[in-house]
């Protein structure tokens, strides 16, 4: 409102009314996709469906467009370290997420905090294979699950 009475004092009623474009990210669908949009979300949903959800919508859009194409940019792999009781947090990102990049984080975090008796490793991580969660449950078999934080909370 603030802004729209300030065009209207500095300019007339036409300026008030009329809104300068807004900075941020592009566009993503052109006039011609979002009325495609627009008009399929309208339409009678599929068979057994209520409704159109977005990811139906969004699926719907490509196959009607068929010019949507993923480019992959490479990958990579990000370890985030924290201690709840503490306002303490370390970030890496490594280019991949094999095993010696995993232990070299695991090392750092332990040559890090020295004071620490124990260190409880809680790994969120999607396995891409079920090998992949029997191998990181064999390894971290003899991982405490206890802490003792090395400064008092408070």
């Amino acid at each position: 409102m603030y802004r729209t009475k300030r065009r209207f004092v500095l300019g007339n009623l036409e300026a008030a009314l009329d809104e300068e474009p807004r900075p941020g990210a592009s566009r993503k669908l052109s006039g011609k996709e979002e009325a495609l949009l627009v008009a399929t979300a309208c339409s009678k949903p599929p068979a057994g469906r209520a409704r159109w959800t977005l990811e139906l919508l969004a699926g719907e859009l490509v196959r009607l467009t068929g010019d949507c194409e993923y480019n992959r940019n490479g990958t990579a792999n990000m370890f985030i370290f924290l201690d709840v009781h503490l306002p303490w947090r370390k970030v890496k990102v490594t280019k991949s997420r094999a095993a010696v990049d995993f232990a070299g984080c695991m090392r750092e975090l332990a040559d890090s905090l020295p004071k620490a008796e124990r260190i409880r490793v809680v790994l969120i991580c999607p396995p891409t294979q079920p090998s992949d969660l029997t191998r990181l449950g064999a390894c971290c078999a003899d991982w405490s699950s206890t802490i003792s934080p090395s400064m008092p909370v408070g």
